[in-house]
């Protein structure tokens, strides 16, 4: 198999077992023949590892029958039984598990939501902003080297706290306050043997929680400026939590309530600094939507 042909199924590998829909699913120009539709099945719905729900699979596996009949080709019998195989399977679970492929470590496994919005909580899923702080400290890790301790805000479903603790052997503090977050946060945190992630309710609106985990860390957060009424108490817990350094990602959906927070910075004790503006695929994430992701870097204003 030709170098390229192996870096084409590593890329189909990751945006399967991430989930990408497959309206976003990057096939690039492969042309497949039976020799590469037998190592895409290999790599995919054979492997030895979580599986996605059996939907998914199934959307996969027929968009691939529908490519090589594009090219005129024979399909590869075993994709047939694969079909069938998802069809017959019965299953009604809202969850998923997702697999990250971060590049020289361990694949990352998640417990999703199937759906954006499950139990009046959308901290089930891995948003764009998460995948996208995911890349930066990945591509950064030295903004680690100084810290004492590592503070998730809206940690979610832990892409960012988990890989932040393979990259900082220092505690790290997933937080959240949804109740049936925080109970997936745990289990993904198991799931993935983090001896150094310690998993903490966080309510912003709660100091009694927010003395939970330590002051002067280094703090993350992705989408969590969503809320104008929610700003003032995020504004307070980065001061109580924070060190020297946070950076925040954001996927700017509504461009008056991002000003409020921008507002609120200024009439703080921080400043921010514009450090990564990116929609595009990178080699191991991949967006869930054509989304443009913001990454400030927050200090403290010198007195």
């Amino acid at each position: 198999m030709s170098n390229t042909d192996q870096t084409l199924l590593s890329q189909i590998r990751n945006q399967y077992f991430q989930q990408i829909p497959i309206r976003l699913f990057n096939f690039h120009t492969i042309v497949p023949s039976l020799d590469l539709q037998e190592h895409i099945l290999d790599t995919t719905t054979s492997a030895k590892r979580h599986q996605p729900h059996a939907s998914y699979r199934l959307v996969f596996l027929k968009h691939l029958i529908h490519l090589c009949e594009v090219h005129a080709l024979e399909v590869y019998e075993p994709i047939y039984d694969a079909v069938a195989a998802c069809i017959s399977t019965s299953n009604t679970e809202t969850m998923t598990v997702k697999t990250y492929f971060p590049p020289s470590m361990q694949p990352i496994e998640l417990h999703e939501s199937m759906a954006m919005i499950s139990g009046g909580t959308t901290g089930l899923v891995t948003w764009t902003a998460s995948l996208r702080l995911a890349e930066y400290i990945l591509a950064n890790s030295n903004i680690f080297d100084k810290c004492s301790s590592v503070v998730e805000l809206g940690a979610g479903a832990g892409l960012v706290s988990i890989l932040a603790s393979r990259l900082c052997k220092r505690d790290v503090y997933a937080t959240d306050c949804h109740s049936q977050v925080v109970d997936n946060l745990i289990q993904n945190v198991e799931l993935n043997q983090c001896s150094n992630v310690k998993v903490k309710v966080v309510d912003w609106e709660d100091k009694c929680t927010i003395g939970q985990v330590p002051a002067s860390s280094f703090v993350l957060g992705a989408d969590i400026v969503f809320d104008p009424v929610l700003i003032p108490h995020l504004l307070s817990t980065l001061d109580a939590l924070m060190g020297d350094e946070a950076y925040i990602a954001s996927t700017i959906r509504n461009q008056d309530t991002w000003n409020v927070f921008e507002d609120g910075l200024t009439q703080s004790e921080f400043q921010s600094v514009l450090v990564s503006v990116d929609n595009q695929a990178q080699k191991w994430i991949y967006p869930l939507e054509k989304e443009q992701v913001r990454i400030y870097k927050l200090s403290r204003k010198l007195k």
